[in-house]
């Protein structure tokens, strides 16, 4: 498997994940530039001659950033993001955008796979051109923030040229009474260390 195109092991792998439309992926590479393309509902594109190429051949794409994307809130059920994210210096905003779009309810999945090392972030070339990498325990902290937890993690791919390789994280959104209750503990906690000075 890992001797195979990292593209084709994208196709391979929305096989085995748990996808309900609609669906939402992020980029246009593997449908314009590899023979495996990958079936959604909505693609979002930030190359205005690609969105082109794409809708002149019937496809549903939107011109957009993954950071500030032109959908509505709660109108996806599933998002595929194939190495889309290590293409901003900063994954959270985009991870609010996933957040914000992405259906309420136990049924919705964020897939993410992107490059993750030791290290601070980092430009790099790898692959399709430049990316960043982030921190693991940077990335994860943002994750949470965003208002997802972590359900699977798995290395995908192996090592770049900064020593960083390819991750695979299956992302849920935290239910709100969970937060609440996280809010209402840490309150409770504050409150104890104020008796207690």
């Amino acid at each position: 498997d890992e001797q195979l195109p990292i593209h084709q092991r994208y196709l391979l792998l929305v096989e085995h994940l748990f996808i309900d439309p609609p669906v939402l992926k992020t980029d246009l590479w593997n449908e314009l530039y590899t023979p495996w393309p990958i079936p959604a509902d909505i693609y979002i594109e930030i190359d205005k001659e690609m969105v082109e190429t794409a809708r002149k051949g019937g496809m549903n794409v939107s011109l957009c950033s993954i950071t500030d994307m032109q959908l509505e809130n709660e109108s996806i059920r599933t998002i595929l993001d194939f190495s889309t994210i290590d293409h901003v210096e900063d994954p959270f905003p985009a991870l609010l955008e996933y957040h914000r779009v992405l259906m309420k309810g136990n049924a919705s999945n964020c897939y993410i796979v992107c490059w993750i090392g030791e290290k601070a972030p980092e430009k790099m070339n790898n692959w399709d051109g430049y990316q960043f990498y982030f921190k693991k325990s940077d990335f994860v902290f943002k994750v949470h923030k965003s208002g997802f937890y972590i359900r699977n993690h798995r290395i995908f791919a192996g090592f770049g040229d900064s020593q960083s390789s390819l991750n695979l994280f299956h992302l849920k959104l935290k239910k709100k009474n969970m937060i609440v209750l996280r809010a209402l503990t840490y309150f409770f906690t504050l409150i104890q260390i104020i008796r207690s000075l």
